[in-house]
C-alpha cells in the first residue's frame, strides 16, 4: 500500500515501534499492550504512560501473557504482546501451538547478541555436546 506509511526519521526500533503503537492506540480504543516485565526495554513505555487502563505487565511470565492475550482477543480486543524474541520464540512454544490459533500481535524484540550485554540470561545460545 504505498504511501500508507511515513518515514518520521531515523531512529531505534524500540522508538519507532512504540510511537506507532501509540498512534495506533489512539487511533484504535481496543488496542491493549501486554508486557513480560521489559516495557522500557521494547518501546512500549509511551503507550503504557498514556494508556495505563489498556496496559498489562504481567511480569516475567511469558506463557501467561501469551494465554492472556488469546483471551483478548477472543474478546474483541487487539492484543499486542511485547517481548525479546527468545522468550517469544522459546518460552511460549506451548501456548502458541494450543491457544494462538486466532489472531494477535507479538512483537519480538533484540536479536540474542544485542541483549546479551543487558541481560546475560536472555542469550538463547546453547551449549551442546555429543558424544560417540
Amino acid at each position: 500500500m504505498p504511501g500508507r506509511f511515513l518515514n518520521k526519521g531515523n531512529k531505534s526500533t524500540k522508538t519507532g515501534f512504540g510511537e506507532g503503537l501509540l498512534e495506533a492506540g489512539t487511533v484504535n480504543e481496543n488496542i491493549v499492550v501486554i508486557g513480560a516485565d521489559i516495557t522500557a526495554s521494547v518501546g512500549a513505555g509511551p503507550f503504557a504512560g498514556t494508556f495505563p487502563h489498556r496496559f498489562l505487565s504481567l511480569g516475567i511470565a511469558e506463557q501467561n501473557c501469551a494465554g492472556v492475550s488469546a483471551g483478548l482477543a477472543l474478546s474483541g480486543k487487539i492484543p499486542v504482546f511485547a517481548t525479546y524474541g527468545v522468550f517469544s520464540a522459546l518460552r511460549t512454544t506451548d501456548q502458541i501451538r494450543v491457544s494462538l490459533s486466532i489472531i494477535i500481535y507479538m512483537l519480538s524484540s533484540a536479536v540474542p547478541m544485542q541483549v546479551f550485554p543487558l541481560a546475560p540470561m536472555a542469550r538463547p545460545i546453547r551449549h551442546w555436546k555429543i558424544s560417540p
